[in-house]
């Protein structure tokens, strides 16, 4: 039995990372599982896994006429086969994901189950890429707006290559989101079951400090139980490794990851630069200011290890909207996360106009809900208000409240007119990346 499925959702901080970690240790009490970081632009997993100081990782095997043996990349680890991907830019240049075929019906002979940790975003080829090859996708999405779009969006991308949706999973829930409700809407317009709904915890980014998935760092935690039901929930079906392998005969090359994009943050004027800065205090005349622009975050770690890690969140009109973490190599919520627990020594803001960071800004996979830096970086309830207060009337979020979602699923034209644009992009993005042998090009209704 061998069955491949990518861990989706259409959008960075869901928390792709940790349910993927988080079901691969479910199933192991089962199956033998192995997971695979698919995101060779932009890794994370490895630090979700304890795995940040191993020296060969699956951007080795994809070196063309590479020697090293694809067992040299395979970590036992948590009662799963780990294959992590580097953070390197050198490695990652390297490689070449045509190899990708060879690496995957190997282990395809020695497994029972792949589980694919998808990128962020669908706007590239790489992000694709694992949605196109697995049998099955599990999508991950939190009760928002943004997020169930997102989710929408990425299924019918998959729906686009012939790819079905195994089951959903709602993350990342708080205490005051009525989430029964919100998922049994949500079911009319995605393709599988809903697998589990799974508490906010803290416990969790306390967990990928650790470098241990959650269910090794808290078992017996809550949001643990949840992602065992979403295992348990989940049904396997059977396929041969030959068609696990067949699904990877023409892997695309990836489009440069999100840390060249910020290599590339245009000049802007300085407004303010701080030692010793109070990241409350930024944020506020950041909202207060409107500001359009950027700030950088030097860790006091990074000077402590004579590093170069920094972070950077960037504003439009004062509000928080896509962050990055070079030393983490990270984008979107968990780039915030990595800062979690941090003392910040020295900030600097810059503005900028507003159309020269609307390239960085297109790429929604690495966008921030707008209040998360204020609740994970201060502990002013004062500015997480403000800066709810201050979002326009058609940005919803989390702090918009429940009705919010329930009137977006309520608006079944809404739904579908989502989910046509995301198969006409799919579409017009097949022949751009040359991927139009994989679509599904049947006339037939790709509806519930």
């Amino acid at each position: 039995m061998v069955e491949a499925f990518a861990v989706a959702s259409g959008k960075g901080g869901t928390g792709k990372t940790t349910t993927t970690l988080a079901l691969g240790m479910a199933l192991a009490k089962e199956y033998d599982v192995t997971v695979i970081d698919a995101d060779t632009g932009m890794a994370n997993l490895l630090f979700h896994a304890g795995l940040d100081d191993v020296e060969v990782t699956l951007h080795d095997l994809l070196v063309t006429d590479t020697d090293i043996a694809i067992s040299e990349a395979v970590y036992e680890r948590f009662g799963m086969s780990v294959i992590p991907c580097g953070t390197s830019l050198t490695a990652f240049a390297a490689a070449n994901p045509a190899q990708l075929r060879a690496v995957v019906s190997t282990l395809a002979t020695e497994t029972d189950i792949i589980l694919l940790d998808s990128p962020a975003a669908i706007g590239s080829k790489s992000a694709v890429l694992p949605i196109i090859l697995a049998d099955r996708i599990i999508v991950v999405v939190q009760p928002t707006v943004p997020s169930l779009s997102d989710g929408l969006k990425v299924q019918e991308y998959a729906r686009s290559y012939k790819t079905e949706t195994a089951g959903v999973i709602f993350n990342r829930v708080r205490q005051d989101e009525s989430v029964a409700t919100i998922a049994e809407q949500a079911s009319r317009y995605f393709g599988g079951p809903i697998l589990a709904h799974v508490p906010e915890r803290d416990v969790v980014r306390a967990a990928r400090r650790q470098g241990e998935p959650l269910l090794a760092h808290a078992p017996d935690d809550i949001a643990a139980s949840a992602f065992r039901e979403a295992a348990a929930s989940l049904e396997i079906n059977d396929k041969t490794a030959n068609d696990v392998a067949n699904r990877f005969k023409s892997a695309v090359i990836p489009e440069q990851p999100w840390k060249m994009v910020f290599d590339g943050l245009p000049s802007g004027e300085l407004q303010r630069s701080r030692t010793e800065a109070s990241v409350g205090d930024t944020l506020l005349a950041a909202l207060e200011s409107g500001l359009t622009g950027y700030m950088i975050l030097e860790p006091k770690s990074a000077i402590l290890t004579n590093s170069d890690a920094q972070a950077v969140i960037t504003f439009e009109d004062g509000i928080p909207t896509v962050a990055y973490h070079t030393g983490h190599n990270v984008g979107g919520a968990a780039a915030i996360d990595a800062l979690t627990g941090t003392t910040v020594t020295h900030i600097d803001v810059y503005a900028v106009a507003a159309h020269l960071l609307a390239r960085i800004h297109r790429n929604t996979g690495y966008r921030v809900e707008p209040t998360m830096p204020a609740r994970l970086l201060t502990s002013s309830a004062h500015l997480i208000e403000r800066t709810a207060q201050a979002l326009p009337a058609d940005h919803q979020s989390q702090s918009a409240g429940l009705s919010a979602v329930e009137s977006f699923l309520a608006d079944p034209e809404r739904i579908e007119t989502i989910r046509a644009e995301a198969r006409a992009d799919a579409h017009a993005r097949a022949e751009e990346w040359g991927l139009l042998e994989h679509l599904d090009t049947t006339d037939s209704d790709t509806g519930e």
